[in-house]
């Protein structure tokens, strides 16, 4: 045991170098927490982004810029490893609103729909959102959620695919079915023509948000009622297309507070059309609730989309926590993977054209990469009683993966240890993300006892891999 400390006392000085000299004294108390592997959560299908707005753009990059963007997002061994994609189909703008009239919508933001007037298709449209979708497909991903921001200019109210004018409904019930229609219609394009087929389509995105006119992307308000008979409309759809493997999920509200007001509103005709639950999580409360009202209706969950401006990814993290935790979905999504906003993106780019193809990485893709690279598809998400980390058993059900995050601006002592295994390896390995430290290799610590300690760098986020063999291996959880 005395040796077990020397050696943490030694890992401490190490990881000092992360984010300041650690004081024992003045320091927070330590946090123990316990892992139980033999308490299964959710089991987890994958990490993921949208394709909306920058595929739209980088897929009309060179072919070595394009294939090194896409490795770093989606490759399995040396990138995140991205396995859930959600394309948008666009509705594409009222020409009168594009320039050099007006520029509602911004170069990245325009992502061009397939029926650009009544009874006119356009099947050479968006080009570049596809090229992407298809070499991420090659390099692993293969959960596809295809989603709607708003329907084609020109069956909306106020003629813009930008929102309603003062926010209000821009669907008319009238053109219901031809919007879900047009979705129908370009999924059984995809399914038959380009040999895709997407398991769920969600035909609303963000619909209680007040989309007001002119706002500078696709957005469409849609009430609740209203979105229950656009859901109903949307699986008649499908079927009368002769869609097939193709199931819808909703509502895909902003945050969970939304979802939770929206989804009494589903009858049983439109909840019989649905196999998935997507929600966003920008803010809101009753996770739990949420999930429990989804596992009730016997359909899978996913936070579809998340998104913030701080490059650090420390925010990011903690909301993973709390999703993954309280929420348990399936699947976790950001928002998109690059972004000319701040530090939106796990890249920065302008994304202001397809000849500009400069770029820059934040801190925010090694925290992610902290997650993907090792909590992968087919992995068990399991209990632990420390909220600042999430643990799971891996899909060999041969290791468990611990990612601890501290977001004080002080180190934070921890200890783990790991309840319900038979058997467990004798140390611990360490990648760790900080100030001046990218997904960093650290050296292991040892596991005595099924227990590990150390001490985490301020604003951190460190990964744990110990090698150990459940009690339960036929256990897949809830």
């Amino acid at each position: 045991m005395k040796t077990m400390w020397r050696k943490w006392a030694i890992l401490t000085a190490l990881l000092a170098f992360c984010g300041g000299a650690v004081s024992a004294q003045n320091g927070p108390a330590p946090i123990s927490a316990t892992i139980n592997a033999a308490q299964p959560w959710q089991r987890f299908d994958g990490w993921g982004t949208s394709l909306a707005w920058w595929a739209h753009v980088v897929g009309g990059y060179p072919a070595n810029v394009r294939q090194k963007l896409v490795d770093m997002f989606f490759n399995q061994k040396t990138g995140l490893g991205l396995t859930v994609l959600r394309y948008n189909i666009g509705g594409g703008e009222n020409p009168k609103y594009m320039p050099p009239n007006h520029e509602f919508l911004t170069f990245r933001t325009a992502v061009p729909g397939y029926e650009p007037s009544p009874g006119v298709w356009n099947w050479h449209a968006d080009k570049a959102q596809r090229t992407i979708l298809a070499m991420a497909m090659k390099e692993g991903a293969n959960r596809l959620q295809a989603f709607s921001n708003s329907p084609p200019w020109w069956m909306t109210v106020s003629g813009s695919v930008t929102g309603g004018k003062g926010g209000v409904d821009n669907l008319p019930p009238d053109k219901i079915d031809t919007f879900t229609t047009y979705l129908a219609t370009v999924l059984k394009h995809f399914q038959d023509t380009w040999h895709i087929t997407f398991p769920t389509v969600e035909p609303l995105n963000e619909p209680l948000l007040g989309w007001s006119f002119g706002n500078g992307q696709e957005g469409c308000h849609v009430d609740s009622a209203e979105q229950n008979l656009v859901i109903t409309s949307m699986g008649k759809a499908l079927q009368a297309a002769g869609v097939t493997g193709t199931r819808i999920a909703a509502s895909d509200e902003t945050s969970i507070t939304f979802a939770l007001k929206t989804f009494p509103y589903y009858d049983a005709t439109s909840l019989g059309y649905m196999s998935q639950v997507d929600t966003h999580s920008y803010w809101g409360t009753g996770r739990a609730k949420l999930r429990t009202l989804t596992a009730q209706a016997g359909k899978a969950l996913w936070l579809s989309e998340y998104g913030d401006g701080d490059a650090s990814g420390i925010p990011m993290s903690m909301r993973i926590l709390q999703d993954m935790r309280n929420l348990r979905p399936s699947a976790w999504v950001y928002w998109q993977t690059m972004d000319s906003a701040g530090g939106w993106g796990f890249v920065w780019s302008a994304l202001d054209s397809r000849s500009d193809t400069t770029y820059r990485v934040n801190q925010k893709y090694y925290v992610m990469a902290n997650y993907s690279r090792f909590i992968r598809p087919g992995s068990q998400i399991i209990a632990d009683d420390d909220t600042q980390s999430l643990a799971a058993i891996g899909p060999h059900r041969r290791h468990i993966v611990v990612v601890a995050t501290n977001p004080s601006t002080v180190a934070q002592p921890v200890s783990y240890l790991l309840t319900g295994i038979s058997s467990v390896g004798r140390s611990a390995r360490l990648w760790q993300t900080c100030a001046g430290e990218q997904l960093k290799s650290l050296s292991g610590i040892p596991v005595i006892n099924g227990k590990f300690s150390t001490t985490l760098p301020p604003k951190s986020v460190t990964t744990f891999v110990v090698s150990a063999q459940p009690v339960n291996p036929s256990s897949n959880g809830h």
